[in-house]
């Protein structure tokens, strides 16, 4: 997640802007559908992985690309990477 200012988010900060603006955008049946989940978050670095189910692909990435601001703040979430399962998203991650 990309932020104008310094400012690191903690898990549960990033899974309540993620689920709120994924809700506003496809519904909560939609929402619980896609399977989506904030499975890791690094508060550091300001990176996570969300897992979602691949048939939602392009909504996921819409709800993500619909985050701008919370609490005021600039904000903007960045697909690094996107990998049909979590193993080979991990094997990317390390080269």
């Amino acid at each position: 997640m990309a932020t104008q200012e310094p400012v690191k988010f903690t898990k549960k900060e990033v899974e309540k802007i993620i689920w709120e603006a994924a809700i506003n955008l496809l519904g909560e049946i939609k929402v619980a559908d896609s399977g989506l989940w904030l499975i890791e978050w690094n508060n550091l670095e300001n990176l996570g992985v969300i897992q979602f189910n691949a048939k939602y692909k392009y909504q996921i990435m819409g709800v993500l690309s619909l985050i701008f601001s919370y609490k005021g703040k600039r904000i903007n979430l960045i697909p690094l990477l996107l990998s049909g399962t979590i193993k080979s998203l991990r094997e990317k991650l390390k080269k």
